[in-house]
């Protein structure tokens, strides 16, 4: 999709069918939907950090 569009590759991800809600953060993660959402609001990807599926500052 990102080919016909004005949207970078890397900012395209799947639409993965999972077992349950609580899978689809996980899913994004490996997708890498974390990493570009980090990089457009201008957050150093070291200063957050994931435990128990919940996202947290750790400045």
């Amino acid at each position: 999709m990102a080919l016909f569009c004005n949207v970078r590759f890397d900012c395209v991800i799947q639409s993965i069918d999972v077992e349950t809600i609580y899978d689809v953060p996980i899913k994004m993660m490996d997708e890498g939907l974390d990493k570009v959402t980090l990089e457009k609001f201008n957050i150093k990807e070291s200063s957050l950090i994931l435990i128990n599926g919940k996202i947290s500052s750790i400045n």
